[in-house]
């Protein structure tokens, strides 16, 4: 089953706490890297539109294809890696996750 990967457009921290601007999101493969195992995610939830990866941030929130704030969907589970704008690590979970149980940690 396909689903939003926030119910809300979470907000994405730096390491300071602050919003993440011009960060880097990566959605992989449940329990592995998600930068060396990509899963695809996607901008609508018909699941029709890919998103290339990395999902960039703006101002903490997904960054959709036009620049404007957007949603993302996956289906199933899947590891989440975050780096800020210089590309360093901020967090990054590989255990398996379903997008309900990830919510929490996103935002």
């Amino acid at each position: 089953m396909i689903s939003d990967v926030t119910e809300t457009i979470p907000v994405f921290h730096d390491a300071a706490g602050d919003p993440l601007d011009a960060g880097y999101i990566y959605i992989g493969i449940s329990e592995l890297d998600p930068e060396t195992n990509p899963k695809a995610a996607y901008w609508d939830e018909a699941a029709t539109i890919v998103a290339t990866q990395p999902i960039r941030t703006i101002a903490g929130r997904i960054q959709g294809q036009s620049g404007a704030v957007a949603r993302l969907y996956v289906d199933g589970e899947y590891s989440v890696t975050v780096k800020d704008k210089n590309s360093a690590l901020v967090y990054t979970t590989e255990a398996g996750e379903t997008a309900a149980a990830a919510r929490a940690n996103l935002g």
